[in-house]
């Protein structure tokens, strides 16, 4: 059944949407992280949502990415989709997510297709690597960051939410996220987000961290380049790749109203990042 059109009416900017389905790798995400969601939104102004996706989850880099849909889409999408919950955050601003979103609409590449599948293979294994002696899961871990994580230029749905909030200076907190120990070993090593720069992207030039580079063709050829270009030691990372929907859904922040970051008005004009440590106590990204 359609979404309810008066439902719709209710949604305001800055609103997170967390949904079941539509494409084959939500549904693969709901199944290896045991959620009732795959996929994430955020509504903009003017009856229209934000979103990271690559609905045709083939080897080459060139196919969707983050784009736009307007209420109608979505109330069409909605009879496809295994279940929607919205999330109101408690404060925003929502003038810095909107201009964050134009920007990344315009500049942003697409989520690498080996990268999603990596991702789940990762969510599926969760349990068994965290059952492992810290000598090998550590060494597993690591792997597991570099294959993941590949900074700020190319967004999975999850991922580009939370930057997106941050960007916006609202922080969410993560209480036991399907890939903690990988969490865990990334704000060891790299406790700062990596910025989403609100300024044109020119690869030549540097502006944004080592992206990686487009899979050149179909098949094992392609596939296999990629996988390996994502093991570069050099390419900046963080921990907001390794967020996940169901990370969403936990996060106290999203029962309760996500909050305002306490130094997100201290943030300059071109800064896209929040600070972030990882609370031993409680488990959160703070």
């Amino acid at each position: 059944m359609p979404m309810p059109r008066e439902l719709l009416d209710l949604l305001q900017p800055g609103d997170l949407l967390l949904s079941g389905g539509p494409n084959f790798f939500s549904e693969v995400t709901q199944l290896a992280t045991g959620s009732r969601f795959g996929h994430v939104m955020v509504v903009l102004r003017d009856g229209h949502l934000i979103q990271a996706t690559d609905i045709a989850l083939t080897p080459p880099e060139d196919d969707e990415g983050v784009v736009v849909l307007s209420y109608e889409d979505l109330h069409e999408r909605s009879s496809r989709l295994s279940g929607i919950r919205a999330v109101r955050p408690n404060s925003i601003d929502i003038g810095r997510l909107c201009r964050t979103a134009d920007h990344l609409v315009e500049h942003s590449p697409t989520y690498p297709s080996v990268g999603a599948i990596v991702l789940g293979f990762c969510c599926a294994a969760a349990r068994l690597v965290a059952g492992l002696p810290p000598s090998i899961k550590g060494h597993i871990v690591r792997y597991q960051f570099r294959l993941i994580a590949d900074g700020p230029t190319r967004m999975h749905c999850a991922e580009f939410a939370f930057r997106l909030y941050a960007a916006a200076g609202v922080r969410v907190e993560l209480d036991a996220p399907v890939l903690a120990d990988v969490i865990d070993h990334s704000l060891r090593h790299r406790p700062e987000l990596l910025e989403l720069r609100l300024r044109r992207r020119r690869a030549a030039s540097g502006e944004w961290p080592n992206p990686l580079p487009q899979a050149a063709a179909y098949g094992v050829h392609g596939s296999v380049t990629t996988f390996l270009a994502r093991l570069d030691p050099g390419i900046a990372r963080d921990h907001a790749g390794l967020v996940l929907p169901v990370d969403f859904e936990r996060s106290p922040d999203v029962r309760s109203g996500l909050r305002r970051h306490p130094s997100a008005a201290r943030l300059a004009p071109q800064s896209g990042g929040v600070s972030s440590s990882r609370s031993a106590s409680t488990g959160s990204v703070k």
